[in-house]
């Protein structure tokens, strides 16, 4: 970093404060302070407390110009470490201890470093380079402002609330703020912050502010919101610190340092930054960078950010800044006389100082050496000294500070001299090991008195084993290692038959390796046996005696026991005889006839396979009957009947589920309509004809006799084109209209069209919200559901294939409740369908009540603020997902977590059990 004058003027008033160890000490440099400086902090002695990098930095964060700020560790720090911190902005040191106290001048935001560095050095008022040998460090921010400012994240994602805040400087007072969001959203009133949650896309808010002076300012943000999916698992507060900090107003032709914040949790997606300062210069790409104005005016610094492997810019930072003439309209604080950093408030007084360090080398441990720490005390009394009281010293010590560690140390193992510290030896956890030796062999290395590796191994030789054969030293006798044929003589001289027997020897494991001795013939392993000969039917048969029913023999080989053919001579006895019925030829007897009739007009036929209904038709039925040879007897084979086309209107619909509302039944209801269908099938030809034809349907599981859950038919009448309502019990009455046809097979549904869900739109693109009319409409594939092992605060979705759309046979009026969120949101549906409740469990939307909680995508809490019942006619609609597991059947309506059809029919089991097991905690509004 160049250090310019405005360097210098910036950091004017940076007091360093050194740490103390318990209450009674104070550090020297407390001589050093004026009255206003602050006192030693404490911190924890010897080799307890905490590392710089481990401690947190306390202090005030948001500052007015020309005020004081306290930036100290915490009292849990170790005190050697606290001792040597030092703190820097960028790679400028501004003050060395446990505790500072500044006063900066100018305004801007500002990232002050904390860091441990060996080798540096500082006076708590120098500006000097930070030391390249800090090996740890901290942070935190500070933002200068002499007006009121607007802070909050300038990029987020869809379906979080985010929070705003505004900071007021020290001598300003609020009497007013209007907080404008735009689009419809009624203006809010907050003299401290407000939370939003945002669409997609980049987004400008402004707040009016209105001070007890009545002077009005206008304040704007702009926030860019992605899409859910990029990869950013960020909260709001992380998100906040994603900005640009550095000097504002800076002076003309001075060089300024600015530097880009990057927080952790988004640090590794982030590919490419680009820098442009809004003078037309040239642009930069790293972190942390050098520029300078070449004439005053207000300027925007801006900070193009690409995530992943993006082609186009994801979102912009920006920071806007003035530039001034020269840097005298920075009015710096009068340093005035220093003060006697000697001087003693009463004569005669006493204090007790630290003075120089020292260290001391003893041995220790087993041929280690330690260095211990030691130190000056010096007391000092106050006396009068070139006309003004000051500290004298009056006596002098040593005392010890602490014990360093014992370094160095060798390492022993029993019956085997030491080991030197630092040196590797090969050593083995077993001496006679099955395997080999590398199998139990480990190097072990001293490490001040501590070997490495395992404490098994201790042994200084070994002899390898031989495996699963076993351990050096194993004998086995008569172990088989192969075997030895002898030809045996048979009544027809046959061939390659012999008596096996097994082949033995002796082994033994010699240091690895299985040795062999006395190889021998052992006992018998298979005694061979001479062919047996009988006869054996094939495949073949002798020629059928008549074209359809007739009469073949079957035709014998002789065979041995292994099923090689011989000559029939060896075969003792005569071939057995088997006949079977055969035809010569059957389609020599095949031949067809036609009838025909006609049906009358208005008889009821079959609609098509796959759907139901009813047809009112005339047409002519044409049979042909086919006759053959069949089981080796002439009969009929097959009976085609043929129809002319109907001459009127058909009622026939495709079996798709629907919701009847206009019909809708309970369980058993729908259990007492499929009885009397039963009872009435023999007499009402449309049911018979339903019953035989669907027996066995089913839709996802359900079918229209089951226990739990049950499809139902819903009738029409085709002559008034409106419902007729069949009995709901078994004792209902058999007469039924004869233009009455089933129209429908029914199941649930619960959404209202203009809700919308998370779906493909375009194949193989990104998941979009698109609204449930659309969807079913274009019969869209795939929807965003939650993975299968999902949290509750999962924000990923995955594309599960659609199994059906469902939606209503007929418009009519049905109950439908308006739930309004504490966010702005809103959610329209029936009593019955399934949302996620905030303990992790699908719950009935009729169960909730206002002040429970819906659950945003992200595992986020919407409180329910208003619930009103209203009447709607018209269709609602629901969906179908091809899985029946608990979280693939969790979709995102309106941006809410929300359940299937599949929670209200084969699924109704699970209504109310958790489906997580992490519940959620705290929602967006719990401030």
């Amino acid at each position: 970093m160049k250090i310019t004058k405005l360097t210098r003027l910036l950091l004017i008033g940076v007091i360093a404060v050194g740490c103390q160890k318990g209450s009674d000490a104070t550090s020297s440099i407390d001589a050093q302070l004026d009255s206003s400086a602050l006192g030693s902090i404490s911190c924890q002695p010897g080799d307890s407390g905490l590392s710089i990098a481990e401690a947190k930095i306390l202090g005030t964060e948001n500052l007015s110009v020309n005020q004081k700020t306290v930036l100290s560790l915490e009292s849990n720090v170790n005190c050697a470490q606290a001792e040597k911190a030092q703190w820097s902005i960028g790679n400028v040191i501004i003050g060395q201890g446990g505790q500072i106290q500044a006063k900066v001048n100018g305004t801007g935001v500002y990232y002050i470093k904390v860091s441990s560095a060996s080798n540096s050095s500082s006076d708590g008022l120098a500006v000097q380079k930070a030391s390249a040998t800090a090996v740890s460090s901290n942070s935190v921010r500070v933002s200068i402002s002499d007006k009121v400012t607007l802070e909050g994240t300038q990029v987020g994602v869809e379906f979080n609330s985010y929070t705003f805040k505004l900071n007021v400087p020290n001598g300003i007072t609020l009497k007013s703020a209007d907080w404008n969001f735009g689009a419809g959203i009624p203006v809010r009133h907050s003299l401290v912050s407000e939370s939003k949650s945002f669409a997609v896309g980049t987004h400008t808010f402004s707040v009016v502010v209105t001070d007890t002076n009545d002077k009005v300012t206008t304040l704007n943000h702009t926030i860019t919101i992605l899409p859910i999916g990029t990869g950013i698992d960020c909260t709001s507060d992380e998100l906040a610190t994603f900005e640009i900090a550095g000097f504002s107003p800076a002076p003309k032709g001075e060089a300024m340092d600015y530097s880009i914040n990057i927080p952790e949790c988004i640090a590794p997606i982030v590919s490419k930054i680009s820098w442009n300062f809004g003078d037309g210069s040239a642009t930069a790409s790293t972190p942390e960078v050098e520029h300078t104005y070449a004439a005053k005016g207000d300027y925007n610094i801006s900070v193009a950010v690409w995530l992943g492997s993006s082609t186009y810019p994801s979102f912009s930072i920006n920071y806007p800044i003035s530039v001034i003439d020269t840097m005298e309209q920075f009015p710096g604080p009068d340093p005035g006389t220093p003060p006697n950093p000697n001087a003693c408030p009463t004569a005669g007084a006493t204090r007790t100082v630290d003075g120089a360090a020292s260290t001391k080398e003893v041995a220790c441990g087993m041929n280690g050496k330690r260095t211990d720490n030691y130190k000056e005390q010096i007391v000092q009394i106050c006396q009068m000294t070139n006309g003004s009281l000051s500290w004298v010293e009056q006596s002098k010590s040593v005392v010890l500070v602490s014990e360093g560690m014992c370094m160095n140390q060798s390492c022993s193992l029993p019956g085997q001299a030491p080991i030197a510290h630092g040196q590797t030896v090969v050593l083995y956890s077993s001496q006679n090991p099955v395997n080999s030796c590398d199998s139990v062999k480990e190097s072990r290395t001293c490490n001040n008195g501590v070997l490495s590796g395992s404490a098994n191994a201790v042994y200084a030789t070994c002899q390898s084993g031989c495996g699963d054969f076993g351990a050096n030293g194993t004998v086995k006798t008569g172990v088989i290692v192969g075997s030895i044929s002898t030809p045996v003589q048979c009544s027809f001289q046959e061939a390659g038959i012999y008596d096996v027997y097994y082949q033995i020897a002796d082994k033994a494991c010699v240091n690895g390796q299985v040795v062999t001795s006395n190889t021998r013939q052992g006992d018998v392993k298979e005694k061979g046996s001479c062919p047996a000969y009988s006869w054996y039917p094939t495949d073949k048969y002798t020629t059928c005696s008549a074209n359809c029913g007739g009469k073949q023999s079957l035709i014998y080989a002789c065979r041995d026991n292994r099923g090689v053919e011989a000559d029939q001579v060896r075969c003792a006895s005569a071939a057995p005889v088997t006949e079977r019925v055969c035809d010569a030829n059957p389609d020599a007897v095949r031949q067809s006839s036609t009838t025909t009739a006609e049906e009358e007009a208005g008889s009821s036929a079959t609609c098509p396979k796959n759907q139901i209904g009813v047809i009112v038709r005339e047409r002519t039925v044409s049979t042909t009957i086919t006759v053959a040879c069949i089981d080796h007897k002439i009969q009929e084979e097959s009976r085609k009947v043929t129809y002319s086309d109907w001459i009127s209107t058909s009622y026939c619909r495709d079996l798709v589920p629907m919701r009847c509302s206009q019909d809708s039944l309970s369980n058993s209801e729908a259990q007492g309509r499929y009885d009397w269908m039963v009872k009435c099938k023999e007499q009402v030809p449309v049911i018979k004809e339903f019953l035989e034809k669907f027996d066995g349907v089913e839709y996802k599981g359900i079918n229209l006799d089951e226990s739990t859950r049950n499809l139902y038919p819903t009738f029409l009448d085709s002559a008034t084109k409106k419902p007729w309502i069949a009995p709901k019990k078994s004792t209902g009455s058999c007469n039924v209209p004869t233009t009455a046809y089933v129209a429908a097979v029914c199941v649930s549904s619960c959404s209202t069209p203009e809700q919308e869900i998370m779906a493909e739109v375009e194949k193989g693109k990104a998941l979009r919200k698109v609204s449930f009319i659309d969807a079913y409409v274009q019969n869209l594939k795939k929807v965003g559901t939650l993975r299968p092992y999902s949290s509750i605060e999962s924000t990923q979705l995955e594309k599960t294939e659609v199994d059906n759309w469902v939606t209503e046979l007929l418009d009519t009026t049905q109950p439908i409740l308006t739930f309004k969120l504490k966010s702005g949101g809103q959610l329209k549906i029936t009593p019955n369908h399934a949302m996620l409740n905030q303990d992790g469990a699908m719950q009935m939307a009729q169960d909730f009540k206002v002040n429970d909680n819906f659950v945003r995508l992200g595992g986020r809490l919407d409180k329910i603020v208003a619930i009103e019942k209203s009447d709607y006619y018209g269709k609602v609609y629901n969906v179908f997902v091809n899985s029946n597991e608990l979280k693939k059947n969790v979709v995102v309506i309106n941006g809410y977590l929300s359940g299937t059809a599949f929670y209200q029919n084969e699924g109704a089991k699970y209504m109310n059990r958790d489906l997580f097991r992490k519940n959620l905690t705290h929602g967006a509004f719990d401030k």
